[in-house]
C-alpha cells in the first residue's frame, strides 16, 4: 500500500510541476471587439492564430498562472486569462470571449 501511495504522490507532483512550468494549453475561439476592429483568436496546441481586420497572423503562446503570452510576428502581447475563461487586457478594456 505504502508503494501505491508513493506513486500517485509522485504522479501528483510531476502534474503539479507541469502546471506550473505552463503546461497549461487553450483550445478553440475568443472573439471580441477593440474599438473598431473586430478580434479573433484560434488556440491549437501552442499555436494561436489571430484575426483582425481581415488580416489571419500565426504565432505561439504560453501560459504562466493567469497570464497568456502571445508573440506573433515578435511582439509579444500579454493578456490575462480571467476566472470565467476569457481573455482580458486589449486596449480600451476589450475582452475577448469564448465562443461555445
Amino acid at each position: 500500500m505504502a508503494q501505491k501511495l508513493g506513486r500517485w504522490l509522485v504522479l501528483g507532483v510531476t502534474v503539479g510541476v507541469l502546471a506550473a512550468c505552463g503546461g497549461s494549453t487553450l483550445s478553440g475561439k475568443y472573439r471580441g471587439t477593440a474599438l473598431i476592429a473586430d478580434i479573433e483568436m484560434e488556440f491549437s496546441g501552442n499555436k494561436v492564430y489571430v484575426t483582425s481586420m481581415g488580416v489571419i497572423k500565426e504565432g505561439t503562446y504560453t501560459i504562466e498562472g493567469d497570464k497568456v503570452k502571445i508573440l506573433v510576428e515578435g511582439e509579444t502581447t500579454i493578456l490575462r486569462l480571467t476566472p470565467e475563461g476569457d481573455l482580458a487586457g486589449l486596449p480600451f478594456n476589450a475582452v475577448l470571449k469564448k465562443v461555445p
